[in-house]
């Protein structure tokens, strides 16, 4: 065909929708709409501020008084976004039992299966220009998968968020090593008997400690 008989075609898509309950006649600027979460942000950050402060204040003596340590409560993300440690921590489902090579699946070849990824600094994660502008990063658990490799920390989230969909009572710990100012985390699990477990993730197995806590009995907690 020649150039003549083509025909030049102007597309278009036309959207609708409609809401239930139909939403208010007001408008606001896309600039209002800025300065409104603006000011909720400020808002929740103060918040936050008064509640950790309080906490700080609240916090019980240690048995030690010759121990004086302090330890942050927020911490930078692989992207530097600063985050309560808390927020690191959510069930992760475990592999399913019939693909796990080893059975069962208990929670110390989780454990074992933690500490076969690779163990790398935050410098050698992420270069030594972005460590030397905050003091240390902790990765979320997608991001350590895709590294596949990491520093203690980002062991320690992953495992305890391993055992936290085992339906098992994980607390990530930060302290530091004795005779050390250097910063270290473990895994916590509290057993119904009373014991706790701390979880060395370089070593890959627990250390247990018999009666540090009233204990209890639950009937899906291992």
């Amino acid at each position: 065909m020649g150039n003549e008989n083509k025909v030049q075609i102007d597309s278009r898509v036309a959207i609708r929708a409609w809401f239930q309950p139909e939403l208010s006649d007001v408008r606001i600027e896309v600039n209002q709409v800025q300065e409104i979460t603006n000011n909720q942000t400020k808002n929740i950050i103060k918040k936050i501020m008064t509640r950790h402060e309080k906490w700080v204040s609240s916090f019980p003596k240690r048995a030690d008084p010759s121990r004086s340590a302090s330890y942050d409560v927020v911490y930078p993300d692989d992207e530097l976004e600063i985050h309560f440690l808390c927020s690191y921590l959510s069930p992760m489902a475990i592999p399913d039992d019939i693909a796990f090579p080893v059975q069962p699946v208990t929670p110390n070849v989780i454990a074992r299966m933690v500490r076969c990824i690779t163990f790398a600094t935050d410098e050698e994660c992420f270069g030594a220009q972005v460590i030397n502008s905050v003091k240390a990063i902790w990765m979320h658990p997608t991001h350590f998968l895709e590294m596949k490799r990491g520093d203690p920390d980002g062991h320690s989230i992953m495992l305890c968020n391993l055992f936290l969909g085992m339906n098992l009572d994980s607390y990530v710990c930060v302290g530091k090593l004795k005779g050390s100012l250097k910063l270290h985390v473990w895994v916590m699990t509290r057993q119904p008997n009373g014991n706790v477990l701390f979880w060395e993730t370089i070593k890959g197995r627990p250390f247990v400690l018999t009666g540090r806590w009233k204990g209890m009995f639950m009937d899906d907690v291992i």
